[in-house]
């Protein structure tokens, strides 16, 4: 240990040595620019948990700057928060670059932090300790003159951590963040897309995702000849294509690795797969391809289908599962009415109430909206609410209120769980909400959705004793189901015209 102090104590003043030779680079780079650069970290190191943990990392974006012989990295360390800079590597001979560690990435209050390359040097009780590399601090990568790849260094020790690009302080301690194996392509391919020219149809898409919840979108279908395209199936970038080739039968083949766009810092791709999981979630192997059957009314997959971070394995992305495909009836949608879910009345403690609800993907025919046209007007004790930038912290006055926004305060928008909430500052007796649908200049609107409080303010709504005339059960994304199963919606009727929704667990 006395001797690993004293290592470290002289690593310390090579660090501080670089530190006045140096500074963070955080402004781009003068040469080459390459915006859109595919990454690959054989294992990402980093705090997790409170707790240090690693994964493999294949299929983050980066960029890099080539100027002459030097060529920039940005970003070298993925996963520590703030970072955003570039490491230099210099090519010294034809094929080869040397990055010159250590080299200042990041400042955290005050102090700067380095990229260096790491050395495992084993300790008591067989813990293994990584310091910065001494005497060959020089990260090696081979270039082709379009993908840099990492050259493992040459050492007799089996360690997991050959080869670590670490996270250090100036005294060289190791922040525990850092990469090995890495490697950078310069990516040109662009997402396919349709021509202009290519007829398209409205469909109405249902699927379960990898987790069984079941999904309702809006996806767009063209037929141009042999050719297939289809619009929506990646959820983060809806407006990403797919293409396919039609059979004689009016099957669909769609190809397994085709790029769809970048979401989350991440490369995503299209492919075919097979379920391998279990009842509670679902775990994929890619295949060669998906394919669509024609059906009356659509199209329905064969398989399932995924859209996955990366293009190296199936590691991490959406599960597309039970996939059908119904064509939407041309003519003006109307949407169907909202479920107000337990809001909570206004106290003067919280200062604020909340109305929470759900807006219907679909209309009153049972077909997709486009989430795009879908907005919400809300009602305070029948009044029809203006919201004010200075009340409600928006940038302008707002009736209609899109049904994605959010600003994660007065008004909040959570996809993945279908839920919209909205603040209140004042004590109600009533709540509404309307769903408005927008296409072309023509507008349709749903039922007001009312909710009663107690006059306690307790936050229930009043209970009407009438007789129950409909039971219905939603997803908790607002899609109906006939036979309910786990957590969802139910949504009771009474004869009176008095609606009441809560969560339900139904167990079967």
């Amino acid at each position: 240990m006395k001797k690993q102090l004293l290592l470290l104590g002289a690593l310390a003043v090579v660090m501080n040595a670089s530190a006045a030779d140096s500074e963070i680079i955080s402004e781009t780079p003068a040469g080459d620019l390459h915006p859109t650069v595919y990454g690959v970290s054989q294992r990402t190191y980093l705090i997790s948990n409170g707790g240090f943990g690693s994964f493999e990392n294949p299929g983050y974006a980066t960029s890099m700057v080539v100027n002459g012989s030097d060529i920039y990295v940005r970003n070298m360390i993925r996963e520590y928060a703030g970072m955003d800079s570039w490491v230099k590597g210099t090519v010294v001979s034809d094929g080869l670059v040397e990055f010159q560690f250590p080299q200042p990435v990041v400042m955290t209050g005050g102090e700067t932090y380095y990229a260096s390359m790491m050395v495992p040097v084993d300790a008591e009780g067989g813990v293994v300790n990584l310091i910065p590399a001494e005497d060959d601090n020089v990260l090696r990568m081979s270039w082709n003159g379009s993908e840099l790849v990492q050259i493992m260094p040459e050492t007799a020790s089996s360690s997991q951590y050959n080869g670590l690009i670490g996270l250090v302080d100036a005294a060289g301690s190791f922040k525990s963040y850092g990469e090995t194996g890495v490697s950078y392509k310069i990516w040109d391919e662009q997402p396919a897309a349709p021509s202009s020219d290519v007829q398209l149809k409205d469909y109405t898409a249902t699927y379960k995702t990898q987790w069984n919840d079941l999904r309702m979108r809006r996806m767009q279908v063209g037929i141009d000849g042999t050719d297939a395209w289809i619009q929506g199936l990646n959820q983060e970038i809806p407006e990403a294509w797919v293409k396919g080739t039609v059979a004689a039968d009016g099957s669909i083949t769609l190809p397994s690795g085709q790029f769809m766009g970048i979401v989350y810092d991440y490369f995503t791709f299209f492919y075919g797969a097979d379920n391998q999981g279990i009842q509670a979630g679902k775990e994929y192997k890619w295949t060669d391809e998906a394919v669509l059957t024609s059906t009356e009314d659509g199209y329905a997959a064969a398989g399932a289908m995924m859209i996955n971070l990366g293009n190296t394995r199936p590691w991490f992305g959406f599960g597309i599962a039970e996939f059908e495909l119904k064509e939407i009836v041309p003519g003006s949608q109307t949407p169907s009415d909202p479920i107000i879910v337990d809001p909570w009345q206004y106290t003067e403690e919280d200062g604020a109430g909340i109305v929470d609800f759900i807006l219907m993907p679909e209309d009153t025919d049972g077909q997709a909206l486009n989430i795009n046209n879908l907005y919400y007007r809300v009602y305070f004790d029948g009044e029809l609410q203006t919201f004010l930038p200075d009340d409600y912290f928006i940038d302008e006055p707002m009736t209609d209120i899109p049904a994605s926004y959010n600003n994660d305060f007065t008004f909040t928008h959570l996809p993945e769980d279908g839920y919209t909430m909205v603040l209140f500052f004042r004590p109600l007796e009533k709540v509404g909400i309307q769903a408005v649908y927008k296409v072309d200049g023509v507008e349709t609107v749903s039922g007001i959705s009312e909710y009663t409080f107690v006059s306690d303010g307790c936050g229930d709504a009043e209970i009407s004793r009438a007789e129950v005339v409909a039971t219905d059960y939603f997803t908790l994304t607002g899609i109906r189901v006939e036979n309910p199963s786990g957590l969802c919606i139910k949504r009771v009727t009474r004869a009176d015209g008095s609606v009441e929704a809560h969560k339900v667990n139904v167990v079967r």
